[in-house]
């Protein structure tokens, strides 16, 4: 279990592990064992959480507590696009299961696979990288050729996400 990426639950947003553990068990025969749930420092809209069962990790999503726009944080929607270009797209990452039963952890949820990589967050001028350098992977700052890959990498994705047929 790899939780580097994440932090303890933030008083105020914490999941009920129990009602959690049993609707997964219940869903993924795999999901056996303890369960441990961690979350994702960042985000911009919807809480995220690593939940780590049956010896594999996944990614949770759910609204922000105390959410009364639905349209705002419309979680079959995300599961329903996810899942659409999670087939015809190979970064993205691939939904397991939907839940619109809030009894579960208060709020519809969705459960995905984990995809690790380089998360660029906020600007990156100069000097908002010398200010995040201890996020940022080894050499990255200094690395010219390291920087362009990146760059590279990024117009390359975003380049082949645009050009997917829609419909």
């Amino acid at each position: 279990m790899d939780t580097a990426e994440t932090r303890s639950v933030r008083p105020g947003e914490e999941l009920d592990a129990g009602p959690l553990a049993v609707y997964l068990r219940a869903r993924m025969p795999e999901a056996a064992g303890p369960i441990v749930i961690t979350q994702f420092p960042s985000g911009s809209s919807n809480l995220t959480y690593l939940i780590w069962v049956g010896g594999s990790d996944y990614v949770l999503r759910r609204p922000p507590f105390g959410n009364t726009v639905k349209t705002a944080h419309d979680m079959g929607r995300e599961f329903g696009v996810l899942s659409k270009l999670s087939a015809i797209y190979p970064p993205a990452p691939k939904p397991i299961l939907f839940c619109d039963d809030e009894s579960v952890i208060g709020s519809e949820f969705y459960l995905m696979e984990r995809r690790t990589g380089l998360i660029i967050r906020g600007k990156t001028d100069r000097i908002t990288l010398r200010e995040q350098a201890g996020s940022l992977p080894g050499g990255f700052e200094t690395s010219r050729s390291y920087q362009s890959d990146v760059c590279r990498a990024f117009i390359t994705n975003l380049s082949n996400l645009h050009a997917l047929d829609y419909e």
